[in-house]
């Protein structure tokens, strides 16, 4: 888990750091396009159909049964399939690259650099396919580590190259040639960490058709879901673009930036634990499944308070001091946008759980209504509201489109008593009434208004929920009680030592 929190610092670099010098650097219409035309390639990625998941899942769950047998088949499989979407994606990048800058609205030389950069970052995200299969691979074994430097190694090379060809005028190609000098430094860590592993396991994989037939059969719901998930995601940048213009694309992905951070950084936690709970349900440890599954969830409420109290209070400083608030959307814009992110949050870890238990249909489809609810309101209310349709529509798509149909095949599947629903319930609405609290507080504390005192506000308000919380949740109270034992025995060990 320290590795999830570990490539935060990566995203911080990447998502606050090289926006300023982006910025600077490259045209705001081109890279308004730039993020438009990033949807694009995520539309291709949805080809990929989350088969690295279902093979990190279905590796996990082989690996627990210890039947390696099973295992070797299911690398053999898992690898033949993402190998031949990964060609099929290159292919389609390099077929598209052409049209993008048109679609946008870019044109003279600027057109072409934007359709290079995409042909550029095209064939990387066919190359993380490839990558994807070790890394997969090695999660489900619970050999995160060594996958995870090289994540980190990857990711720190690409954001310096990127900067250095920024500074040298390259422009938005400068985007492009990062992210597949990213790629290409991902397959040969990640291959390389692989074959060692399979070598000491003394596993051979193989290719089985039956196999195949098997993981395409699962592959094909969570191919839908994938579809749905990336429409939905993806689909904010392009229909501002087309609506409101190129600009107005800057302005809702910057705002939205500190929720994306802070939600990311709350929800490494049940990211962490996936494949683990796969592992668990291998083995047959239902039980104590079904209580992990629980305290995941009420643990996704506490960081969804500390996260709505931190985007309220403090996101428009945090876009003064960072771009400036030409590039806010506004209050309404904020608190729209803490509504969705903490019930994305909530559903991200009912999500998880499901699918590390086995369940892939029922997440698939309710993602799909999701996504359908979510494109229809995005057009209505960005073309009658303006901007602020953007968190509204993820808000109504979120609660109307997916969540009941997920939290009641939660509540089937993880059969629950009375008491462990009513403790769920309690958690989330006393994160909730904390976070509100602790927001509307903030309102009269002078606004920090350099780095050092964001990052002090932001502590403090983490904590005052956390503090607020201990004092009136049972859950919270034993776990930061559970903790504060732990320290206090490793204390008395280390002294003995």
């Amino acid at each position: 888990m320290a590795f999830q929190y570990a490539s935060l610092v990566v995203l911080l670099v990447r998502g606050v750091i090289m926006v300023p010098i982006m910025a600077r650097f490259v045209d705001h219409d081109v890279l308004g396009a730039w993020y438009a035309s990033g949807n694009v390639l995520a539309w291709l990625m949805v080809s990929e159909g989350g088969v690295w998941l279902l093979l990190r899942q279905q590796a996990a769950q082989a690996y627990g049964r210890n039947d390696k047998a099973e295992l070797a088949a299911v690398i053999g499989a898992g690898s033949a399939l993402l190998l031949l979407l990964a060609v099929v994606i290159a292919i389609a990048s390099f077929l598209l690259a052409g049209f993008v800058p048109a679609l946008l609205d870019i044109v003279g030389p600027q057109a072409e650099s934007l359709s290079l950069a995409f042909a550029f970052a095209g064939f990387g995200m066919a190359l993380s396919l490839p990558a994807a299969i070790p890394r997969a691979i090695e999660h489900g074994l619970q050999r995160q580590f060594s996958v995870n430097v090289v994540q980190l190694v990857a990711e720190a090379a690409s954001l310096a190259l990127t900067a250095v060809l920024l500074f040298k005028g390259y422009g938005v190609l400068a985007l492009g040639i990062g992210i597949l000098a990213r790629e290409i430094l991902h397959n040969v860590g990640n291959w390389a960490i692989l074959t060692t592993t399979l070598r000491r396991m003394q596993i051979s994989p193989r290719f089985s058709v039956n196999q195949c037939r098997l993981m395409f059969g699962k592959t094909s719901w969570v191919f839908l879901g994938n579809v749905g998930k990336s429409l939905y995601s993806q689909a904010d940048a392009i229909v501002v673009s087309r609506i409101l213009g190129n600009e107005a694309v800057l302005v809702t992905e910057w705002t939205k930036r500190l929720w994306e951070m802070v939600s990311s950084l709350a929800l490494k936690g049940t990211a962490a634990f996936s494949p683990a709970m796969s592992h668990l349900h291998g083995e047959g440890g239902l039980s104590r499944f079904r209580e992990i599954a629980a305290a995941l969830l009420q643990a996704t409420s506490v960081a969804g308070g500390v996260t709505l109290a931190t985007g309220l209070a403090l996101n428009e400083s945090f876009m003064k001091v960072w771009l400036g608030t030409v590039f806010y959307a506004g209050s309404a814009f904020n608190i729209a946008m803490g509504a969705a992110t903490v019930s994305a949050m909530l559903l991200f870890t009912v999500g998880e759980v499901l699918f590390s238990l086995g369940q892939v249909r029922v997440p698939a489809i309710a993602q799909i209504s999701q996504t359908v609810v979510r494109v229809c309101s995005l057009v209505i209310l960005v073309e009658r509201l303006g901007i602020i349709g953007v968190p509204l529509s993820m808000l109504i798509s979120t609660i109307f489109g997916g969540g009941v149909n997920l939290v009641l095949e939660w509540a089937r599947s993880m059969n629950f008593r009375e008491k462990e629903r009513y403790g769920q319930v309690a958690t989330l609405a006393k994160a909730i009434l904390a976070a509100s609290i602790v927001a509307f507080a903030w309102r009269y504390i002078p606004a920090p208004d350099s780095w050092p005192l964001l990052g002090l506000h932001g502590t403090a308000i983490g904590l005052s929920v956390v503090l607020m919380l201990y004092l009136t949740d049972l859950f919270v109270n034993a776990r930061l009680k559970g903790l504060g034992q732990h320290f206090h025995k490793w204390l008395v060990s280390s002294k003995v030592k």
